[in-house]
């Protein structure tokens, strides 16, 4: 297996596990949209606009991988073009398990990041919810795991001696 094999299919994966999330977000926007007369329209309007955004992208990590992998060159800078399954460490399981957290807290607070500057725009001012600052936490965190994720990996892998 090539590296550029791995992470089309991690990527795939990944995209796949978000999907799942937002089709049910979906439903659960759906359902309020329809059936809660207390959310304001423009909340409802702002809701299916971050939904539709989080899917498109979503399709486009399913249906656009290949040219993904190429643009970030993923699967440059490897020692080999093959992967060597006898070489994998719990060093490199550590990094791919902390990218893939940092990647899920990313797009999960970008639906709640998009439907608040749609608001923002909206109403011409600032508005805070309860779980506005959490979102933003998490989002700051994903991009820091995403960014970090070697030094991180280093922590929690300890070497032989």
């Amino acid at each position: 297996m090539s590296y550029r094999d791995l992470f089309i299919v991690l990527i795939r994966a990944f995209a796949a596990y978000q999907l799942l999330f937002a089709v049910l977000n979906c439903i659960e926007l759906l359902n309020n949209y329809f059936f809660d007369v207390n959310m304001a329209v423009d909340i409802k309007e702002g809701a299916l606009v971050a939904i539709l955004v989080s899917l498109g992208f979503l399709f486009f990590l399913i249906y656009k991988t290949t040219w993904l992998v190429d643009f970030l060159k993923l699967d440059k800078g490897f020692e080999s073009p093959r992967i060597n399954l006898k070489n994998i460490n719990s060093g490199n399981i550590a990094v791919i398990i902390i990218f893939f957290v940092g990647a899920s807290l990313v797009i999960k607070s970008l639906v709640h990041f998009i439907i608040s500057i749609f608001i923002y725009l909206d109403k011409g001012g600032i508005r805070f919810l309860s779980n506005d600052l959490n979102h933003l936490i998490y989002l700051f965190i994903g991009v820091i795991l995403i960014l970090k994720k070697n030094w991180m990996a280093n922590l929690f892998v300890q070497e032989k001696i």
